[in-house]
């Protein structure tokens, strides 16, 4: 069967009484069903589902986050909505919060007892209506040090420092329980310090807390009090812990035993005495190890034995030698007694193809004296002869020579400059001749001239007049090296192909446009070919064409060579060191003159005019006097070093000159890229600058220029007029 909770809690069941289940957890309601229904039936199974939750509205109030009424389901617990809330505040109680249902306290919270695990619940059922109240928090005291969990703790009053202590935690293994410190009042008087033995039940029960109390849990020392160690020669250096009537022998087998490179006639044992000093005493293991009672020593606190090797107590040597030069593998090496060259040059890997086996020296480095060279025949020493090998010594240094080093050997190398496709060094093979070298390089470019040089390095005359030996190569008709002057090459030598003077590789053209007949490019023919014969080739001038503003540019690249050019940036940079030099000198100078000029114009020297009052001309006289003083009365020089101190490729000619005396020097003989525009005729002059109307006007024969002023509104209030420049269509300028 199933049943609905009423509004009232209860379920009705036929032949019962109504069971009321308000304000039972589902669990609990299902057991009281189960109870009621086992009265009159047998196997009873009641199961209890939520389908929907009845909703109340609990207030929180007090010392919390978030104070206020909330609507929250009706299973909800007081810890619940305490999460709703956000908990108490900083200045909220953990241990007394309380509930209110119908204006009387029903129950209180101790967190303390639900989160730090001292009670399975403290959790409370709230009804429609209950107010939890969070009150300040009462005594609150801090516990550090070797705690589980340093914190501040709240505590009741009738909680002691053992109840702090617990919800701390409790002392750890390494606190000093037997006395801990509490920074306490003496109510009323002045803050005390107190030390409580934790272990005195009476005590603790007595030692009362007040708030802001600080208990503080120290540490036990870190010293360990029961240690000795041994260090150095031995199988385990470390600390180990002391047993009653310990020896140093007993210390040695804990340590298993010393290693096989330590000295055992002498280690030094130091004992600690109690105004911090240390003893020595020297120790025999062997002795101590045999159980000698003078060396076996009953060891005591904080002991420490050092054993030593070998190494550390007398000197060795380094055991290693040295290998460097043509070998295969350089480095340094260790060496054992009875080591020798042979045994070196294995280990090195052998030497180098190239090294010079009858050039090896063995230099032996003695502890206490000058290096000795000894000569090694590392030939002898491959083919086994056993007399040549010497034995090495520590430090010593085998130096293997390679073949470059004992003896001259030029480099392999020859080298082709000129009119080749790939100019530059290359490898010389044995019998390479002047044919093979010239394929190498990618044989002649079209340039090429008819006569080889061939420098032989090396090769010189004695004399006064010293001379390279040289080789001259006349080609064939195949532009060829014929065989019998096919000379063999050596290392070192030097090949010169010269080019044809006045070679051209690529056809030559100018490029003419504007008002002619047949503008486009025009194949220069020849070097001389002057400006008029290429107007000649593209048929004259139009009828239209203007030949008084034509335009002539050339590649800047072929204006001036690169002397001229570096040399006008080193004129315009002197002359800007000068101009700056004169400029600060002027600048000074008026600096001086503003100064006198204000001083007298601050002190009324200087009488401006004024009509208002007697007094005005000492004021605007010092007015006066600060304008100057802030005015620059120097300008500076313009810079010389400048885009406009490089040429532009803009060329003046005078065409109709050149047109009616062509080869002379007015008619411009061409160059490679060269541009010529003709343009048409003009109909206008462009007026601009300070004139009150900037402006182009038609051009009338005979008109003066102040009539062209005039047609563009006449000059500007500033305009200069003795200043005006007249610009010709083609790039010239004429002054006014």
């Amino acid at each position: 069967m199933t049943r609905i909770v009423d509004p009232q809690g209860a379920v009705t069941i036929e032949g019962l009484a109504p069971v009321v289940l308000l304000g039972k957890t589902v669990s609990s309601a299902e057991n009281t069903l189960k109870e009621q229904l086992g009265r009159f039936y047998k196997n009873v199974q009641v199961s209890l589902t939520l389908n929907k939750l009845r909703t109340i509205q609990v207030t929180v109030s007090g010392d919390a986050y978030q104070p206020g009424t909330y609507t929250v389901p009706a299973v909800a617990s007081a810890y619940n909505l305490l999460y709703f809330a956000g908990g108490p505040t900083d200045n909220g109680s953990l241990r007394n919060i309380e509930i209110l249902r119908g204006g009387k306290k029903v129950a209180s919270l101790d967190m303390y007892k639900f989160e730090l695990g001292f009670a399975q619940t403290t959790d409370f059922p709230l009804q429609a209506g209950d107010m939890i109240i969070v009150p300040p928090h009462e005594s609150r005291i801090s516990v550090s040090g070797e705690v589980l969990r340093p914190a501040f703790f709240e505590l009741t009053p009738t909680e002691m420092v053992g109840d702090a202590l617990r919800y701390a935690g409790g002392i750890k293994a390494s606190g000093v329980n037997q006395s801990v410190r509490i920074n306490t009042l003496d109510p009323g008087n002045a803050r005390i310090i107190q030390d409580v033995n934790v272990k005195d039940v009476a005590t603790m029960k007595g030692q009362k807390l007040y708030d802001g109390d600080d208990i503080e849990v120290f540490s036990v020392r870190a010293l360990l009090t029961n240690r000795v160690s041994i260090e150095g020669a031995v199988d385990q250096p470390n600390d180990y812990p002391m047993s009653p009537n310990m020896r140093v022998s007993d210390l040695l087998n804990r340590a298993r035993g010393p290693i096989n490179e330590a000295y055992l006639q002498h280690a030094e044992l130091r004992r600690w005495n109690p105004d911090t000093t240390t003893t020595l005493m020297v120790i025999d293991l062997d002795k101590a190890l045999a159980h000698d009672p003078q060396n076996d020593l009953v060891l005591q606190k904080w002991d420490r034995l050092k054993v030593y090797t070998r190494e550390e107590v007398s000197y060795l040597g380094r055991r290693m030698v040295t290998v460097k030069g043509a070998v295969q593998k350089e480095g340094i090496y260790p060496i054992s007694r009875n080591t020798h060259v042979s045994d070196l040059l294995r280990a090195a890997g052998g030497p180098t193809p190239d090294a010079n086996l009858d050039k090896a020296f063995l230099i032996h480095q003695p502890d206490n004296g000058a290096p000795v060279k000894v000569d090694v025949n590392l030939g002898a020493i491959l083919h086994g002869n056993s007399a040549a090998d010497a034995e090495v010594q520590d430090n010593d240094q085998l130096i293997v020579y390679n073949i470059r080093q004992t003896q001259f050997t030029p480099d392999h190398i020859v080298q082709i400059l000129g009119e080749v496709v790939t100019q530059g060094p290359y490898p010389r093979s044995q019998g390479m001749k002047l044919s093979e070298l010239i394929g190498l390089a990618g044989g002649f470019l079209p340039s090429a001239g008819q006569k080889i040089a061939v420098a032989h390095a090396r090769h010189m005359v004695d004399g006064p007049n010293v001379k390279t030996s040289m080789t001259t190569v006349n080609l064939d008709a195949n532009h060829g090296v014929p065989a019998q002057d096919d000379v063999v090459l050596e290392d070192g030598d030097f090949v010169s192909v010269p080019g044809v003077g006045g070679f051209i590789p690529a056809v030559q053209k100018v490029y003419l446009r504007g008002a002619v007949k047949a503008p486009g490019y025009i194949v220069i023919t020849s070097k001389s070919m002057h400006l008029s014969e290429a107007l000649r080739e593209a048929g004259g001038l139009r009828p239209e064409a203007f030949p008084q503003g034509a335009e002539f540019y050339r590649n800047p690249e072929q204006l001036g060579t690169n002397g001229q050019k570096q040399l006008v940036t080193s004129i315009g940079v002197l002359n800007d060191l000068l101009n700056e030099s004169d400029y600060q000198r002027q600048r000074a100078k008026s600096r001086l003159d503003i100064i006198k000029a204000t001083g007298q114009a601050q002190s009324g020297s200087i009488v401006v005019p004024s009509a208002s009052s007697a007094a005005a001309p000492n004021a605007a006289a010092g007015a006066a006097g600060t304008q100057l003083a802030n005015q620059e009365l120097v300008s500076k020089a313009r810079p010389n070093v400048t885009e406009t101190s490089r040429p532009d490729g803009n060329i003046a000619v005078n065409l109709p000159l050149a047109l009616r005396h062509p080869g002379t020097p007015d008619d411009i003989v061409l160059m490679d890229g060269d541009t010529i525009t003709i343009p048409e005729t003009p109909m206008t002059v462009q007026i601009v600058g300070a004139v009150f109307h900037p402006r182009g006007v038609q051009f009338r024969p005979n008109e003066t220029l102040q009539q062209y002023v005039d047609e563009a509104g006449g000059f500007a209030p500033d305009a200069a007029k003795n200043g005006i420049e007249i610009i010709r269509m083609g790039g010239g300028l004429a002054p006014s």
